[in-house]
């Protein structure tokens, strides 16, 4: 969740809020004014749930796709868009029944205007056309073919919501490149709101934004939007918990305006049980007297409604003050509640605005309380020099940590040279998702290693040197990502048998998770290898990447009560990597992802990690088995061969050969042999020529090599 830290009035801010909100004079100010509401955790009136969907995957379920960027038929423009049936809006007491969207950022109020025009100065704008309401101008970059116009509605007449959206809009050049932003001017039904609601955007420094956003009558009169400024990297979560808000009201303000600014719980996701989970908000007067003995209340569903005492704390107009209920609140049972917040005048004084008084909350309570573990991706290197010192320092601070926190993943890049033995092509896009998908850093677009990106949305850098200015420290950015409930329990096998490895998943949902919006994903690891190294210095590596085994999008709706077993399966052909089968685990993760199938990667909210049923479990890392020397003699061969190896104890050695296809071609079973050396005749003669793969087995150590039969 993006917390966005604006100063509306710094003196009473209540330190919630950093960066800055600049005043814009707005013109005629009497048709309407304007609102900044900054940490709703929602869109307005909660209507809108949707996930924001992600460039070049179609629009989602409901959206209607009116119009895309760069086509060569293009006109700069929307067709007209008749809003619903029986859809009541009125602009500045003028009836709307249709609207038009133009590709520069303006919807206008009727379908008369026909001429594309390029607005690059505040409104009132005597070159614009009339009636009409403006995103803003200061813009950089151009729109692509994967820049839409999208529309929806949301809610029941007669209190709906006419959305539309510019999606991905090429609109912010950073050091990062170009970032897209999904930006919205949605029509209240009844109410003749008329929202601007910032759903994803790019932070990247304290410029300007949004200049001049805002609704203009004619080429003289005019309501403009006080400018945004926020420090802040990205505004990129894919649920609406993160979004801003400008609401144009119709009128002028009122004398008395008491309005809800933020109201929010420690998170969406609450464990059962008897005890009482913080509930806190702020709320803003956002009338033109002072609002004295102001009160708060809420009621989860429709139970019992819960006051605080009035408060004492007189509220200047455009002041915000914080609260909190001292006992907490009552935890309802497990399920999808709904949790109403609201601000009330003092008694004798009504307030006259009564559409910003509510916040209404959707809470998930878990039918048991799981902790999140946390999965850390690296994006290494063996020809990366600072690589050596980034895994040093990691594995010195992840030795602080109770093991069963962390899940740790290596993939190995070629960066930034070509080299590393073990790179594979998957290993680079999945770490360029996860790049995409930061948001406490501006990286590049161009992958760079070391990197690591823990639950699929935060950078940590256990080194404290890599970044400036540097992240947090290390350890708090872990607390904070292991202080979190899952949404799931995750459990699994894992079974190592001959060239392969193959197991099952099983999710237990613990509150209702919707379909499509979560990815499934499991990767084969290498505990310790060696044969890696080139030119970094490091000769022993840790939880190297093999394969990526499994993503598997969820397409079905899933709810507690109804665990969802998944298996998995992978046959490492010859010329594969492995050095020890023995070293090989399993760590899988659960990811909310983007819909309409698509696999982009947002938050982690569960992995677990599996060791082969037959190895011990999981503790402090061991010191490496004694080197076990055997060879194949002759390799090549015509069709016999031998294994020679010494024994430094007495141990069931057991033999198989397999060819290139997995198919077992010879078997020795297990049998205890003594101490010393020992050589095993292999008859292949008759096989066909090629490569096979022969497997030898010592209780739970597991070696193969190749051997060529010509």
């Amino acid at each position: 969740m993006n917390f966005f830290h604006l100063n509306f009035r710094p003196q009473r801010f209540l330190g919630l809020l950093v960066g800055l909100l600049s005043g814009v004079v707005a013109a005629n100010a009497q048709g309407y004014h304007s609102d900044f509401y900054p940490q709703w955790h929602q869109n307005p009136g909660g209507l809108n749930e949707d996930p924001e969907v992600p460039p070049g995957a179609g629009a989602a379920p409901g959206w209607t796709e009116v119009y895309r960027c760069g086509l060569p038929t293009n006109t700069g423009m929307t067709r007209g868009l008749v809003l619903p049936p029986g859809f009541t809006f009125r602009f500045h007491g003028q009836a709307v029944t249709a609207v038009r969207a133009f590709e520069n950022y303006f919807l206008v109020f009727d379908t008369l205007q026909t001429r594309v025009i390029f607005i690059n100065n505040n409104l009132p704008n005597p070159t614009a056309p009339n009636r009409f309401a403006y995103i803003g101008y200061g813009w950089t970059g151009s729109n692509t073919n994967q820049t839409r116009i999208l529309t929806k509605t949301f809610g029941t007449a007669p209190h709906r919501q006419f959305w539309v959206q510019w999606n991905n809009m090429k609109v912010a050049t950073s050091p990062a490149g170009v970032l897209p932003a999904y930006i919205s001017y949605v029509l209240e039904e009844g109410t003749d709101r008329i929202h601007l609601v910032i759903q994803r955007e790019s932070w990247w420094v304290a410029g300007a934004k949004f200049l001049g956003s805002g609704l203009q009558l004619n080429g003289t009169t005019a309501w403009v939007a006080d400018t945004i400024r926020v420090r802040r990297a990205h505004q990129n979560d894919p649920r609406p918990l993160d979004n801003l808000t400008i609401t144009f009201e119709p009128g002028a303000r009122r004398a008395t305006d008491a309005a809800m600014w933020a109201a929010w719980v420690p998170a969406g996701l609450l464990a059962p049980g008897p005890a009482s989970a913080p509930l806190r908000g702020a709320v803003v007067n956002q009338g033109t007297q002072p609002l004295p003995n102001w009160r708060v209340a809420y009621c989860v569903d429709t139970g019992p409604v819960q006051f605080l005492a009035p408060s004492a704390t007189v509220l200047a107009p455009g002041d915000t003050a914080a609260f909190a209920f001292p006992a907490g609140w009552t935890r309802p049972a497990p399920g999808r509640h709904q949790l109403r917040v609201w601000v009330q005048a003092m008694a004798g004084q009504p307030d006259l605005n009564p559409h910003n008084d509510t916040l209404s909350l959707t809470l998930q309570v878990a039918s048991r309380a799981v902790p999140r573990r946390v999965v850390q991706e690296i994006a290494t290197s063996s020809t990366c020099p600072p690589c050596a010192i980034f895994d040093d320092s990691l594995h010195a601070v992840d030795r602080r940590r109770p093991p069963h926190q962390v899940d740790r993943i290596a993939y190995p890049m070629n960066f930034p040279g070509t080299g590393d033995p073990y790179y594979l092509p998957e290993f680079r896009v999945r770490a360029q998702a996860n790049v995409r998908n930061v948001r406490n850093v501006v990286l590049s677009p161009a992958l760079g290693t070391p990197l690591m990106v823990a639950n699929g949305t935060t950078v940590v850098d256990p080194t404290n040197r890599f970044f400036f200015p540097p992240l947090p420290p290390y350890d708090s950015l872990l607390v904070g990502l292991t202080g979190k409930l899952a949404p799931l329990a995750l459990s699994g096998t894992c079974r190592v048998g001959g060239d392969s490895v193959q197991g099952t998943l099983t999710l237990e949902p613990l509150v209702a998770l919707p379909g499509r919006a979560y990815t499934l994903l499991a990767v084969i690891t290498e505990r310790t290898t060696t044969g890696n190294a080139t030119t970094n210095g490091v000769t022993e590596f840790h939880d190297v990447v093999k394969k990526i085994v499994l993503t598997h999008p969820l397409t079905a709706p899933l709810e507690p009560g109804q665990p969802l077993t998944i298996p998995y399966a992978h046959f490492f052909a010859p010329g594969h990597t492995v050095e020890h089968f023995d070293s090989l685990e399993v760590t899988a993760f659960v990811q909310y992802s983007a819909l309409n199938g698509s696999t982009a990667p947002f938050d982690v909210v569960q992995s677990v990690r599996l060791r082969p049923a037959h190895l011990p479990p999981l503790g402090a890392p061991a010191l490496r088995q004694v080197a076990l020397g055997w060879t194949l003699v002759p390799n090549p061969t015509t069709g016999r061969a031998t294994l020679s190896l010494t024994l430094p104890t007495a141990a069931p050695v057991a033999v198989e050969v397999r060819d290139a296809l997995g198919r077992q071609v010879l078997t020795n079973p297990a049998r205890e042999l003594p101490a010393g050396e020992h050589v095993l005749p292999l008859e292949l003669r008759g096989r066909p020529a090629g490569l096979y793969v022969v497997r030898l087995t010592l209780g739970a150590i597991v070696r193969t090599q190749r051997l060529v039969i010509e």
